[in-house]
């Protein structure tokens, strides 16, 4: 099957509606966009490397959408992950350190790559709102790399 045909397949399943209660006609409980759940959550997250976009752009559009995700991150062999509870942010470790000393020291990482999945946690080390965070580590990076 071409890609362009996978393309059309995918997107006329994702806007079926399950007419049958919810259920396929063999039973399966369907999600919300009409897709049995096991499909639903085999393609829940998404990964990608930045470079052409900064990791603060892509922190902003999950808070911006409220999102609730683990955002793994990593650059060469430093590694940080970052927790996200209705679009706040709401803790962040690396390996040396957690909390917002944490989220921007993986902020102040120039290339990498991130996956964001479901998993979550009960910690909270963070209690600013995302946007001052964003905002402080900005400065912080003005600051360390000067004029």
């Amino acid at each position: 099957m071409s890609q362009r045909n996978r393309r059309s397949v995918f997107v006329q399943d994702a806007v079926r509606v399950g007419g049958n209660g919810g259920k396929e006609a063999d039973g399966r409980k369907l999600g919300r966009v009409g897709l049995p759940r096991e499909r639903i959550l085999a393609a829940r997250g998404f990964s990608g490397t930045v470079t052409n976009t900064s990791l603060h752009d892509i922190i902003q559009l999950l808070c911006i959408g409220r999102t609730n995700c683990r955002m793994l991150v990593r650059s060469g062999t430093k590694k940080g992950v970052i927790y996200f509870k209705e679009g706040e942010i709401t803790h962040s470790e690396s390996d040396n350190t957690e909390g917002e000393e944490a989220f921007y020291e993986i902020l102040s990482w120039e290339l990498g790559s991130f996956l964001c999945d479901e998993a979550m946690t009960e910690t909270q080390t963070i209690h600013e709102n995302w946007d001052f965070l964003l905002m402080e580590s900005m400065r912080r990076l003005d600051r360390l790399w000067g004029p």
